[in-house]
């Protein structure tokens, strides 16, 4: 329950910073790979881009977990 609150909180109050051009680059890099490999290592590519978008997930949250709690004690 409590960390259903933190995630409430979280979505409530996270601002996603704009990297339009990062994202950009990661987008062209990304189809150049694309064109380049086979369709078994396409697939284990996503696989490393989704487990890093969760780890990137994670790790925000749990940031705003400890921002949190740091607030709540002073």
């Amino acid at each position: 329950m409590e960390n259903k609150l933190l995630k409430e909180l979280y979505d409530c109050f996270y601002v996603r910073p704009e990297l339009d051009e990062q994202e950009r680059e990661v987008e062209k890099c990304h189809k150049a790979l694309i064109a380049a490999l086979e369709k078994p290592e396409r697939k284990l590519v996503l696989r490393i881009i989704d487990a890093q978008d969760s780890i990137r997930e994670q790790t925000s949250f749990d940031s705003f977990i400890a921002g949190f709690e740091l607030a709540w004690r002073l």
